[in-house]
C-alpha cells in the first residue's frame, strides 16, 4: 500500500458538487462515484496528483474511489461531524442529490475545468454505458469477482507511461504529503506510516 494522504472529504465534496450541479442537481451514485474516479485518474496522469487521495480499488462493476463509495453507501458513524453528508444526500432509487451548494475554494480554476472535461467527455452517458466503458478502456480495472482490488498510483502512472524515476519522485511527494496531513490532523505519523507498510 503507497503512504499518502487521508481522503480530502472538503474536496471530494466540492468535486461532486460540481457534477451534480453539471447534471442539474442529481445523479446516479454509482455514475458519481465513476466520474470522481475519472477525475483523480485523469489529475494523476497528467499532474501526478490526486485531487481527493481516496483510494482506488476494482469493484465488478469497475474502479471506484472507495471512502467516497462508502460515504454514499453507509453514511458516517453516529456523532461524527462529515462535510460530505451536510452537502450530499443520502441515496434515495440509487440517486444521490445536492442539498446544499458547495463552495469550490479548495478547487483550483485547472482542477475545475478537468472537472468540466470529465463531464463533457462522460456526463452523457448512462450508467451502464459508463461502466462498460471502464471496463473495455482502463487497463488498471480487474474483474475481482464478488471481492476488490486495490489499484495503486503508481500502477495508473506506470500505465500511463511515466518512468520509474518520476513515479518514485510523486511516491515520495505523497509520501510528505501523508505525513504532513498526519501532523496537522493529530494523528500518529507511526500509524500512518504502518497503515501504508
Amino acid at each position: 500500500m503507497e503512504l499518502k494522504p487521508k481522503l480530502n472529504e472538503a474536496k471530494a465534496v466540492q468535486v461532486a458538487g460540481l457534477f451534480l450541479l453539471r447534471a442539474g442537481g442529481k445523479m446516479n451514485y454509482m455514475k458519481l462515484v465513476k466520474l470522481m474516479y475519472l477525475v483523480d485518474r485523469t489529475a494523476l496522469a497528467e499532474w501526478g496528483r490526486s485531487l481527493t487521495y481516496d483510494d482506488m480499488f476494482s469493484l465488478k462493476n469497475g474502479p471506484i474511489l472507495s471512502v467516497v463509495l462508502d460515504l454514499i453507501d453507509e453514511g458516517v458513524r453516529p456523532n461524527v461531524k462529515s462535510v460530505w453528508c451536510e452537502h450530499i444526500s443520502s441515496p434515495s432509487s440509487y440517486e444521490v442529490k445536492l442539498m446544499k451548494a458547495t463552495l469550490t475554494t479548495k478547487l483550483s480554476r485547472a482542477e475545475k475545468n478537468l472537472i468540466d472535461r470529465v463531464f463533457e467527455q462522460y456526463g452523457h452517458l448512462d450508467v451502464w454505458s459508463l461502466v462498460d466503458l471502464l471496463h473495455n478502456t482502463l487497463p488498471e480495472w480487474k474483474d475481482p469477482g464478488s471481492y476488490r482490488l486495490p489499484i495503486s498510483y503508481s500502477e495508473i502512472l506506470r500505465i500511463e507511461g511515466w518512468s520509474d524515476e518520476d513515479i518514485s519522485s510523486v511516491n515520495d511527494d505523497l509520501a510528505d504529503l501523508a505525513v504532513m496531513d498526519a501532523l496537522i490532523s493529530g494523528r500518529n505519523i507511526k500509524d500512518t506510516i504502518l497503515a501504508a507498510a
